[in-house]
Parts: C-alpha cells; structure tokens; sequence
C-alpha cells in the first residue's frame, strides 16, 4: 500500500504512524524540531504517584516510533512545497542544512501541533517584567531539569503559588473566546505534583469556571482534601509587584464589587492554545480551510476529515486538546487515511 506523508511529529502524528504501522502501511514523518512535540518538555507528575498527566504516552511514542522499520523519519525539516490531487501528492521537504528531498505520498495528516498563547500580549499580567510571574511550560521546564520551582536569582523554592487560569482562552479581548480544554488539566496536575513534594506549599487557584476534560480532574475535590488550597473564583484584573518584593494579584471580590489582592512567591500562567505559527503556509500549499482562529476545519460529523480529498487533520492543528485526545485524534486520522488508501474500514 502507498504511504502516508505525516506533516508533524507530536504526539497526534506518532500516534497515526504508530496506527497506520499496524494496518502494515508505511508513512514518512517530517518534523521541524523533535519528535514528540511539546509534551518532551513537559515534567512528570508522577514522580511520586502517578496522577495521569499523560506525559509518558508522548515519550513511549517517540521510543516506539523509532523501533517501526514501517516509519521513516526525516528531522529537523520542513515540507516547502506540495503538489497533489486525489490520491497523489509529491512534497518537497527541506532539512535545517538546506538539502531537498521529494517524497511520494498517497494520502497526507496534517499534525503540525499548537502555539502557547504568548502572555505579553496580555498587558496586565505584567509577564516578563514582574520577575515573580512565569508560564506553566516555563514551570514545567525548570521541574523537568532541577526538579523544583527556584526563585529567579535566589537559591530557594516557592513557598507560596498563584495558578491564573485561562490566560489566552475565553477572552474575547484577545480574540481567543473559545476554551482551550487542556490548561485545566495541566494546571491541576502540576499542583498535585507541588504538594507532593511540598505538603506545607501553600496554592491559589484563580479561575472563572473549572472545565477538566475528565470528570476525575475535580479542583473542588482536590482543594477540599488538601491542606493550604485556596479557590478564588475571579479573573484577575491585574498582576503587579508588591509592596514586599513579591507578586501581588488583584482580583474583584466574588461576593461584591471591592477589590482583593493576595501576595505570592510565584504566579503560574496557565496559558491557552493556539494554532501553530508555521501552519498557515502549509494549509495554503495544501488548499486547506481553516475557521476564524486559524485551527483546520474538519466535518462536525466525520473528525479529521478536510475540504480536501486526501489530506486528513489531526491533534491541535484542528482544534484545542489535551494528551490523550490528541493520541486518539492521530488514531482516527490514521483510520480515515486507511480507508481512503483503499483498505478496509
């Protein structure tokens, strides 16, 4: 059977090669950076006991991946050019030395993953210049190399956190008023993890509404039978350094219209998702349609399908979602590309 082209190499594009490999159809992956995507940046949660961050399905993948003699790989590169109709499409890719390569491909899954909301363009979280505030990747980051969360400049851990959530989701300001999905698992994960290996940390929640992908991603549940969790059900309205050196948040008062503030040792942004920067140019070389946001649009009654016979979507490159819908949406895409290859539903 004609292989698949695989346009990202993140947890959604591992998990169609992956499948496809079962169903004994070969494909080839281009990916710009590394395998894995974002997720082999993130921390496990489970160190201690595991709590279903769901960051090891990426790091299997990738060491699965690479044991597939029916999985070719081609990395750092980029796909510049594309021509195809129906069921033939010749890509040009082009490695980070400049060397061009074409590749033949009877069908194609765009995978090309998301972008982090960027938190500067929200000016009142005051990001990047009140040293106290940081993203949820840039926590993720620092417990994956020192296993803990040091204080810029000075040689101890937090003692007191403020997660602030939907930064880059649900804001119609910013153009972004749709839910993100994953930030309120990532964030609840990585707060379990601080309790573990601080019980006496101290954490606030700042947030609207809770919106968990699984029912068993319960903040209420999980604050309740912690010591030292606090729930703040309000959007921050301004994020400031305090009159003591740390970060103050200034929140409106859910009961009333005064205004509150609470001092932290660090402000975790948890950032919304976004369409990757680079997916544009190769939604245009494919001829793909995308909705008001950037995300590829796929039939509301068949998933990953496009509006363009052949080429398939999955993962963030379609629409916002955490670890393991990705992992399935990649799954399904690989079922679509199947069929549409010729093989059996």
């Amino acid at each position: 059977m004609r292989k698949v082209l695989i346009i990202g190499g993140g947890t959604a594009g591992l998990s169609a090669a992956l499948s496809l490999a079962e169903r004994g159809v070969p494909s080839v992956i281009v990916e710009k950076k590394a395998f894995g995507g974002m997720a082999e940046d993130l921390a496990c949660k489970g160190k201690i006991e595991c709590v279903r961050c769901d960051v090891c399905l990426a790091h299997n993948k990738v060491a699965e991946m690479k044991r597939s003699p029916l999985i070719e790989r081609i990395v750092p590169a980029e796909v510049q050019d594309m021509l195809g109709e129906l069921d033939f499409f010749l890509a040009t890719v082009t490695s980070s030395s400049g060397k061009k390569q074409q590749v033949t491909a009877g069908a194609v899954i765009l995978s090309v993953g998301l972008e982090p909301f960027d938190p500067h363009l929200d000016k009142r979280l005051n990001y990047g210049s009140v040293t106290g505030v940081i993203t949820a990747f840039e926590a993720e980051k620092r417990l994956l190399q020192e296993g803990q969360l040091a204080l810029a400049g000075e040689n101890k851990t937090a003692r007191s956190i403020g997660f602030v959530q939907c930064v880059g989701s649900r804001d119609i300001r910013l153009g972004v008023d749709y839910c993100s999905r994953a930030c309120c698992k990532y964030s609840l994960k990585l707060a379990q993890l601080l309790k573990k290996l601080d019980p006496e940390i101290e954490i606030s929640y700042y947030f609207m509404d809770w919106r968990p992908c699984d029912a068993q991603d319960d903040l209420y549940v999980w604050a309740k039978s912690s010591s030292k969790v606090e729930l703040v059900r309000s959007r921050p309205s301004e994020i400031v350094l305090g009159d003591d050196g740390r970060t103050e948040v200034r929140f409106t008062s859910p009961i009333g219209e005064n205004v509150e503030s609470r001092h932290h040792d660090l402000i975790i942004l948890s950032q919304g998702i976004r369409p990757a920067l680079d997916s544009g140019p190769v939604c245009d070389m494919l001829g793909l349609e995308r909705d008001e946001f950037g995300f590829v649009k796929s039939l509301e009654s068949n998933p990953c399908v496009t509006n363009k016979s052949g080429v398939f979507v999955a993962g963030c490159a379609r629409a916002p979602m955490d670890l393991v819908d990705a992992s399935n949406d990649g799954a399904i895409a690989a079922g679509k590309a199947y069929a549409f290859l010729g093989g059996r539903r």
